[in-house]
């Protein structure tokens, strides 16, 4: 592996070249495999900037000014992540002399849930989400979730918390954020945080400040951040959702009782952040990307038997035709996950029990497509049946009659 002193040197003649691409490109090969998360941050930021810049050139959208000043602008932040690294060697020479002196400051220990303990058969996707749980707390390595809405997104972290409340595990805080409700109400975000964290603290006036003490304290904080998308690609969003954010978002996620899980429905790094109602950089958050998985035969069957009553569960899968018809149904929508969770709502409401049952399919086809992605989705995300098992139902003799 390189070492910073020799690697400083190639930047620096990369930089007297002129040769920015290629000298951002080494930088971020030189900080892929190392730990110092917030210079491979500061690069991946750089990266974006310098990508909007470069399509800007090529597509001559600017004029020679305007080139230069981009080209002083991302020379200027290189020079400025010499520095850093220079600093962190700097930082490394204190820390070994320290280290010799017994002087360094103790945090607490962090409580970590047993993991030979948790189980996740509860799950809708146990397995992935057992991954996902791995990733936050074991590798400590924060998460781009993404896929279409309504694939079960919410549900990962639903079944996750169902995992620690089964062995006792408290010592973590989650803070969700749907960003749908707040890209235009940055002060709307400070809010919901200051109310999911208790209310007792200060109202703060930025995001950050929030945050400032986190370390000191000896228990996880899981930030959950749903529809990031609705900050990407916009140019109308609140002018507070700015590069410094995302700068904070990135130190958020590196502090040591950190956890972040970012839902977006493509990867986040093809996206852009907006500056001024104007494209400044493809996103930076350094996050492990993490595709919805599609639901297996037997997930949906597992998840089916979970919410419906006991007779119709049996009916269905003594019935193998009406069966594949609904399998059918739910895995051919992108919204796997939704239309599960309303086809069991409309079998347990029995509803159209007059028709014939392929009919009532696509009449409940036609409800789903009207109503679908915006009806509410709160009992989607539970991990237990629908609100309608919640009744008492009579025996159903004739629980599926009709022509089939």
């Amino acid at each position: 592996m390189e070492d910073k002193q020799t690697f400083i040197a190639h930047l620096e003649t990369l930089i007297q070249q002129k040769q920015m691409g290629k000298a951002i490109e080494a930088t971020l090969d030189f900080l892929d495999l190392r730990p110092e998360t917030y210079l491979r941050d500061a690069a991946m930021k750089l990266s974006g900037r310098w990508g909007v810049m470069n399509d800007a050139i090529e597509d001559q959208l600017v004029d020679t000014d305007t080139e230069q000043a981009y080209f002083q602008e991302i020379k200027g932040s290189l020079a400025h992540l010499k520095d850093l690294i220079n600093q962190e060697i700097k930082e490394e020479k204190i820390q070994e002399a320290q280290a010799t002196q017994n002087t360094l400051p103790t945090l607490p220990k962090l409580p970590q849930p047993d993991f030979s303990k948790l189980l996740f058969d509860h799950s809708l996707r146990p397995a992935f989400t057992e991954k996902i749980a791995k990733n936050l707390l074991l590798q400590r390595t924060s998460v781009n979730l993404y896929g279409e809405d309504g694939t079960g997104k919410r549900r990962v972290f639903a079944d996750i918390q169902k995992a620690f409340r089964n062995i006792g595990f408290e010592e973590y805080q989650p803070i969700v954020i749907d960003f749908k409700n707040f890209a235009y109400k940055y002060a709307g975000m400070l809010r919901e945080i200051h109310h999911q964290m208790g209310g007792q603290e200060e109202m703060y006036a930025h995001f950050n400040d929030f945050f400032k003490d986190i370390e000191q304290q000896n228990r996880w904080y899981i930030l959950v951040l749903e529809h990031f998308d609705a900050i990407l690609d916009n140019p109308k969003i609140d002018p507070y959702f700015n590069p410094q954010f995302f700068d904070d978002l990135n130190s958020l996620k590196n502090k040591r009782n950190v956890a972040l899980l970012v839902h977006t429905q493509q990867p986040h790094r093809g996206s852009f952040v907006f500056v001024g109602g104007k494209a400044y950089s493809n996103s930076w958050l350094n996050l492990k990307m993490e595709s919805m998985p599609p639901l297996t035969d037997m997930q949906v069957q597992l998840e089916l038997s979970k919410r419906l009553s006991n007779d119709y569960f049996k009916w269905l899968y003594t019935n193998p035709h009406e069966r594949s018809q609904i399998e059918r149904k739910i895995q051919e929508t992108p919204h796997t996950y939704q239309m599960l969770c309303f086809l069991a709502e409309q079998l347990n409401s029995r509803a159209d029990e007059e028709l014939r049952f392929d009919k009532r399919l696509d009449k409940w086809q036609e409800t789903y497509d009207k109503n679908g992605l915006t009806r509410s989705s709160q009992n989607e995300d539970e991990t237990g049946h629908s609100n309608f098992l919640r009744k008492s139902f009579s025996p159903l003799v004739n629980l599926f009659r009709g022509k089939k």
